[in-house]
């Protein structure tokens, strides 16, 4: 997982350092994603971005926590 987050920007913040602690400690885990956009993210985006769907975390922000 850490290989992964290394590679992927959006990752490196508590997103991962969360789902860490929720893997070794169970208990609730919050994924709250945001579009980058104002007016969000449209169908044609996510169609542009169905061969590679990672390009959609240009497009957003994550948070996540551990509880």
């Amino acid at each position: 997982m850490q290989q992964f987050a290394a590679a992927q920007p959006k990752f490196q913040g508590g997103a991962v350092a969360a789902l860490s602690r929720f893997i070794a400690a169970p208990g609730t885990f919050t994924l709250t994603v945001r579009s980058t956009a104002e007016n969000g993210i449209g169908v044609f985006d996510l169609v542009a971005d169905s061969e590679s769907p990672m390009l959609v975390l240009d497009r957003v922000d994550l948070e996540a926590t551990a509880q």
